[in-house]
């Protein structure tokens, strides 16, 4: 949860993104979006870490205690984005503190179907909220945002929690915590 994200941009206004590491370890502030998130000047986008609840409410009606939200950053460059894969990645302009306790996530790219995946997020743009699935996933195609055949992995039905505009973004973690 310390490599999630809330992003304020573009044309949907919230999304979720992943701190995500690379083949250097180097710490490269990358933030692993959606494409279909992206739009405007990225130069003017924030990006919100670590925005909990201290008590959450879960699988209920009842709202969640909002939690502080003062570890905002903003500007980025965008650094690569596909629409077939509806990807897109950030490199987040401003250093952000090492006081954030931020972590950058690893991934696995291996193909292999995780035991169960779990979904870290932040719906309708509010604190950061988790799902899991503890199905096998499936891997198929679907038309979305103009593409035919867009591969994605496959949530048929949460277990825990749901998604909801500005979920939009979010990795999926395996049972390693590595986005697959």
């Amino acid at each position: 949860k310390r490599s999630v994200g809330l992003m304020i941009a573009g044309a949907s206004g919230f999304c979720t993104g992943t701190l995500i590491n690379n083949t250097n370890n180097d710490g490269t502030q990358y933030f692993l979006t959606a494409n279909h998130c992206i739009g405007g000047n990225p130069a003017n986008w924030a990006f919100r870490f670590n925005w909990t609840s201290p008590n959450p409410q879960c699988a209920t009606f009842t709202p969640s205690q909002n939690g502080t939200f003062d570890e905002t950053a903003s500007g980025s460059i965008e650094v690569a984005s596909n629409g077939k894969s509806d990807m897109a990645l950030l490199e987040i302009n401003p250093a952000l503190p090492s006081s954030w306790d931020l972590v950058w996530a690893g991934w696995d790219r291996s193909g292999n179907f995780p035991s169960y995946n779990v979904g870290i997020h932040h719906p309708s743009g509010d604190i950061m909220k988790v799902c899991r699935n503890d199905d096998p996933l499936q891997q198929t195609t679907t038309p979305f945002n103009g593409e035919s055949n867009m591969e994605i992995w496959l949530v048929d039905n949460w277990e825990q929690g749901v998604t909801e505009p500005g979920s939009s973004g979010s990795a999926l973690f395996d049972e390693n915590g590595r986005i697959i």
